[in-house]
């Protein structure tokens, strides 16, 4: 047969012309390409959406509407615009983890924050979930990607009765429902965390329905004012005093609500409004006036009956509302007296008990967050704060009317170490080191090591401390105490800011972060010979410390005022140093002028003096008088 000879096939015998063939070619084809663009897809999108996609399959869906499906959606994601969430943060001057902290027994180095961080490109990177072990039965957790890919400032309040509640109803300062929702949902996803005050159920049940039983106006723009504070977007939340600032505007509607309150009759929602405005007041350097809120909230509460025992004819609803109110009074007197060494109003602690959250999940408000571009919903376990941080405080407070912490003997701080010893081992049996991550987890765990530090730290600097049977049956010291202390409370703050940063609100970290601050400066400035590696790691300690109060100043006035008392501390080439790397600009004469009207405010704040060691000043006496120190001085500062 010659090669350019036709060929002739005979028809097929069921009767397919050549047009019919061709377009089953076609339809092949095209079957054929949209096998391989979903077998593309199977091999890049994520684990989890691939196992969903597959399921459909099995489950009978036809994969050129799968694929349709996740076309469109995949186009309705790129017109997003959520922007790229997942984040990690770097440490200023010396990236790495300091030496001293990776020593054996230093659980947080096996944290899935500190592996995701530091093993990203390992071979066992952040488990896309994990089923709990046995320990988690009665607390269950996801550990979810994008917990520990992306920063808690991400996340955002997800509760369906936000969108229910005309909050304009409630207030006089705007109608805008959308500006007020976003301000009552960071309210509950920040300050509310830190110090939850009332039921969060109960209030936004009252709030739907216009009962004023568990809310009320005073309440709610006390709530308002709060929360603005913790919108990363309000440029000037920190300005509380501007009379153009939104949350000045609710506070002033705050004063004069309270002022229609009838003296004679005190009221449950008052007592919370009363709490919220104090620790408001606090954290804007007004200390002056928070204590005032504080001390009518403690006789309210009297008043109310919320340190006695529960009524019988209680309704369960009004029970836990009282509870946890009472206990909230209680913590934040505990704190107060603690921090300013001011006698405690009310010596006996409620008696109405907090019941334990794994036993009765029902008592407490949920809290539940949700990250950009995610279904899954996460809980903050703030039933589980609530309880423990009462537990706390139970604990430091027992000693009410007797002297500061600091003045403590030894053998009283080893018996109060024991106490805390047990709470801890509890709170770590649910918040293991290994799966901390949001904040208030954080919190928990460096508030146990902050009360040790200031247990010990009296005795730390003592060549020749006395012996006690208590730690001769320990066997510890107090300095070998304060410094593991020190060491896993330097490596929390780290961690916490390697996953989240230290812009979204929190009023612990401002404390933390200038006690941080204050020890690395007393270390730098010690007579200890160091290497310059050693001198390395305290600079990036410090220059942490001082990027973090600034982060946290752009919340709460008190952070740019801890700033600039960590500042005070400094000697004036360091305080060079530190302005030039975080571009720091000097104080300007409105500023200090502002500043000026803390002189009245006694929040203690620990300073290292000329000597290197640390003394306490009020912070009202340091800022007055602050002014930048000149390049050429050489003395450092007293």
């Amino acid at each position: 047969m010659r090669k350019p000879t036709p060929c002739h096939y005979p028809p097929l015998d069921n009767g397919l012309s050549k047009h019919d063939l061709q377009s089953q070619v076609k339809d092949l084809r095209r079957r054929v390409s949209t096998l391989e663009q979903f077998l593309g897809l199977i091999k890049t999108v994520p684990e989890e959406h691939a196992a969903t996609m597959l399921e459909h399959v099995r489950a009978g869906t036809d994969v050129d509407s799968l694929l349709n499906n996740f076309t469109e959606a995949d186009l309705l994601l790129q017109l997003s615009v959520v922007p790229e969430t997942r984040r990690r943060y770097d440490f200023p001057y010396a990236k790495q983890m300091p030496a001293h902290l990776l020593f054996e027994g230093n659980d947080y180095l096996h944290s899935f924050v500190y592996e995701a961080t530091f093993y990203q490109h390992s071979s066992s990177p952040t488990p896309r979930r994990m089923v709990p072990n046995d320990s988690y039965q009665q607390f269950p957790i996801t550990f979810l990607q994008d917990t520990y890919d992306k920063p808690f400032r991400a996340a955002t309040i997800a509760d369906p009765m936000l969108e229910k509640i005309d909050i304009s109803k409630w207030t006089i300062v705007t109608s805008d429902n959308r500006a007020l929702r976003k301000y009552l949902g960071s309210y509950f996803r920040t300050p509310s965390v830190l110090s939850p005050v009332f039921h969060k159920d109960l209030f936004l049940e009252d709030m739907m329905t216009g009962e004023t039983r568990f809310a009320s106006k005073l309440l709610v723009n006390a709530v308002l004012a709060a929360g603005c504070q913790g919108c990363l977007d309000l440029e000037d939340r920190w300005m509380l005093w501007h009379p153009e600032n939104i949350a000045y505007k609710f506070m002033s509607e705050c004063k004069r609500l309270w002022d229609l309150e009838p003296p004679e009759r005190s009221r449950l929602t008052t007592v919370q409004a009363a709490l919220i405005l104090n620790i408001t007041y606090n954290l804007n350097a007004n200390d002056f006036i928070a204590i005032r809120y504080l001390d009518q909230a403690c006789d309210m509460a009297t008043a109310l009956g919320l340190f006695e025992p529960a009524r019988h004819d209680i309704s369960s609803k009004s029970y836990r509302a009282r509870a946890i109110t009472a206990w909230a009074v209680w913590s934040r007197q505990a704190l107060t007296s603690l921090t300013y060494s001011r006698p405690f109003k009310i010596e006996k602690p409620p008696q109405m008990c907090l019941p334990d959250p794994s036993e009765h999940h029902g008592f407490y408000a949920d809290v539940r967050v949700q990250y950009p571009l995610s279904e899954q919903l996460e809980s903050l376990h703030v039933d589980y704060k609530i309880y423990f941080e009462a537990q706390l405080y139970l604990i430091l407070g027992e000693k009410a009317g007797s002297p500061p912490v600091e003045q403590y003997s030894l053998a009283d701080a080893f018996r109060l170490k024991k106490k805390l010893d047990f709470w801890f081992a509890r709170v770590t049996t649910l918040f293991e080191p290994k799966i901390l991550v949001f904040p208030i987890h954080f919190d928990l765990h460096m508030q146990y090591y902050y009360w040790i530090m200031r247990l010990f730290l009296p005795f730390s600097d003592q060549s020749s401390t006395p012996v006690t049977p208590l730690a001769t049956a320990i066997n510890e010291t107090p300095q070998e105490i304060v410094r593991y202390s020190q060491a896993m409370f330097e490596t929390l703050l780290r961690l916490y800011y390697l996953r989240h940063s230290y812009d979204t609100y929190d009023a612990w970290i401002i404390h933390f972060l200038l006690l941080l601050g204050t020890n690395a400066l007393k270390s730098l400035y010690s007579a200890t010979p160091m290497t310059q590696q050693s001198v390395d790691i305290l600079r990036s300690s410090i220059l942490l410390a001082a990027e973090g109060l600034r982060q946290q100043g752009k919340n709460v006035y008190i952070a740019q005022v801890c700033a600039l008392g960590l500042q005070k501390s400094m000697r004036p080439d360091d305080l060079q140093w530190v302005q030039t790397h975080l571009s720091l600009r000097p104080v300007t004469h409105e500023e200090q002028s502002i500043i000026d009207e803390s002189a009245r405010c006694s929040y203690p704040v620990p300073i290292v003096c000329a000597d290197g060691k640390l003394d306490t000043r009020k912070l009202g006496e340091i800022v007055t008088k602050f002014e930048e120190p000149s390049v050429e001085e050489k003395d450092p500062v007293d």
